[in-house]
């Protein structure tokens, strides 16, 4: 079956009728308006991350909005560091990888219901409500270092 009666169509090229100096120019075809849309959509979010906050000064502003010394953010720091030097320490037993893993891996893909329980009850254990919407705590306290520990497991 060729490309013509297949319903393919190599893109075809006409006699060009703009003032540009090249002979011919390439029929636009929907895939071809499709893919230079998105290509300036890329190139405008470029833009507009140039001219944001370098990323040092957005760490920075995080880790001085945190009050790092209250005590649930001390015990889950504490926990984290500890679940990492067990994966370390316990690397030739597969059966407790296995379940550190599990156990890690579950946390991070239940970690927008989380955040949202976390959101809810945050008055309970925390002085100011970290746990936003957008769930930007979550994924910096509590997913990232989770993931640390299934990459160690790996």
């Amino acid at each position: 079956m060729s490309l013509l009666t297949s319903g393919l169509h190599a893109p075809h090229f006409r006699a060009s009728t703009s003032s540009q100096n090249t002979p011919m120019s390439m029929d636009m075809r929907p895939w071809t308006r499709t893919w230079t849309f998105h290509l300036h959509q890329v190139k405008r979010k470029f833009r507009e991350a140039q001219h944001e906050a370098p990323l040092a000064d957005v760490v920075r502003g995080f880790v001085a909005a945190i009050d790092w010394k209250e005590p649930w953010l001390i015990a889950l720091l504490s926990t984290w560091a500890a679940l990492l030097v067990v994966a370390v320490l316990t690397r030739r037993r597969t059966n407790i990888q296995a379940i550190i893993f599990a156990i890690a891996a579950c946390l991070v893909y239940f970690g927008e219901r989380l955040n949202g329980l976390a959101a809810e009850h945050s008055h309970r254990f925390s002085t100011q409500n970290y746990f936003d919407v957008r769930g930007v705590f979550y994924t910096a306290c509590v997913s990232l270092p989770l993931l640390l520990v299934c990459f160690t497991v790996l």
